[in-house]
């Protein structure tokens, strides 16, 4: 059965509008000027297992500042423009439970998380981060179990975000319906130190890179715990970063922004064992019609902001909510050219709490995102198992009644943040 979830108050202020929470303190602002996305090579930031120096965790959040266009390798030309970065963020080797929020040093920290982690496990998330002039990346460490502890962060950046039209390779989004396009299940298994070469063409042109979900179901009787990664061709070394981390005997899925070749290929690299991959694509960059085009534009938020939270009500077996994304959209200012013809946004689904349906009864939930109106995809956002809190970025669609969250088995509370909307 359906049932709204509804936004609480709306108000408008100015040209950047906000929307206000169930925290007074919590707003959305839009911020200015909106940019183009372009694909890097993947650069590791921060890796605390070399530094041995790992974050720290507390009940009231323990931070760290780091200047991460600062310390990008890019031309200082292209890093004045920068107003934003797409990153994965690894967090391992947690002695508690908790999650990360990331945002500006000059801003409050926002109610909103971007990786949740527990002991003995390997959590990972991408999702973007606005970089504002002047004003450094705030990452908290928040535990939720009130036990003070610390954690091992990776932080690998895969692109960032120019207001500079000029800049090599700077492309607009274009949003698509999720669409499988690789599945090692149906064909020959992805072994151990293997390459396997994933075809993204289309028909557009001008494609850089493309926006994906990728998922390693790593059940087969010879996995391991592995990780998959990115190289730039089938002759290249051994990656230096990650897409994701998968323990033996685990399903997880990551959003990811990657590049495409010339020929509009990209080839992934499995570290151990056997595994099945799955991709679904959900979106490509262009640098096709950037002069005439004001759609496909990413407008980054200061600070992600929460939309939704379901606690203390549950999703459950086979039940569907819609949100209804317009007040959110009109609270950001509907004076921004193409904002209020916005019907795509980057945003972060967290799983909390996945229970049974029933005594004995082993869950292997998924949850499935998609425009409300059309027919559900055969595609997934995420697969949950029992007791497990999860958090998966995405590149979602709204139709113009809203978006449709989909859970498949078993009871889950769930949370939706918004990092950015992008131009219609």
């Amino acid at each position: 059965m359906k049932r709204g979830i509804p936004l609480l108050f709306v108000a408008l202020v100015g040209l950047v509008g906000v929307l206000v929470n169930d925290d007074a303190a919590q707003v959305a602002r839009a911020q200015a000027p909106d940019g183009l996305f372009v694909p890097i090579a993947p650069q590791r930031l921060i890796d605390t297992r070399k530094s041995r120096d790992p974050f720290t965790i507390s009940s009231v959040g323990s931070n760290r500042d780091i200047d991460l266009v600062g310390n990008l390798e890019i031309g200082a030309d292209t890093k004045s423009s920068v107003i934003g970065v797409f990153v994965n963020i690894t967090v391992l080797d947690a002695t508690t439970s908790g999650f990360v929020t990331v945002f500006p040093s000059s801003r409050s920290r926002p109610n909103s998380s971007i990786v949740n982690f527990t002991p003995n496990d390997i959590s990972s998330n991408g999702f973007f981060i606005a970089t504002p002039s002047g004003s450094a990346s705030r990452f908290s460490m928040v535990s939720e179990s009130g036990i003070s502890g610390q954690a091992n962060v990776i932080l690998d950046v895969a692109g960032i975000v120019t207001s500079d039209v000029a800049v090599n390779d700077a492309a607009r989004l274009v949003a698509v319906l999720p669409n499988r396009v690789f599945d090692s299940r149906r064909g020959a298994v992805v072994g151990p130190h293997s390459l396997t070469r994933v075809d993204f063409t289309n028909d557009e042109q001008g494609v850089v890179a493309v926006a994906i979900n990728i998922t390693v179901d790593n059940w087969r009787k010879n996995s391991l715990a592995t990780f998959i990664g990115l190289v730039s061709d089938e002759k290249s070394v051994l990656p230096e970063t990650s897409l994701i981390n998968v323990e033996r005997r685990e399903t997880k899925s990551n959003f990811s922004i990657i590049p495409v070749d010339e020929t509009g290929h990209a080839v992934f690299f499995n570290s151990e064992g056997e595994t099945n991959l799955i991709i679904d694509q959900v979106g490509y960059f262009t640098t096709d019609q950037l002069a005439a085009a004001t759609s496909g534009r990413i407008v980054l938020l200061d600070t992600p902001f929460r939309v939704l939270d379901s606690r203390p009500s549950s999703l459950g077996p086979g039940q569907q909510v819609t949100w209804d994304f317009q007040p959110f959209i009109l609270s950001l200012g509907s004076s921004r050219i193409g904002l209020e013809n916005s019907r795509v946004f980057f945003g972060n689904f967290t799983a909390v709490n996945v229970r049974r349906r029933a005594a004995g009864l082993r869950v292997a939930d998924y949850i499935t995102i998609f425009p409300t109106g059309t027919a559900r995809p055969d595609t997934s956002n995420m697969t949950v198992g029992d007791g497990q809190t999860l958090a998966n970025s995405g590149l979602f669609m709204v139709s113009d009644t809203g978006l449709d969250i989909y859970n498949d088995d078993g009871y889950a509370d769930y949370l939706l943040d918004v990092s950015a909307v992008v131009t219609g």
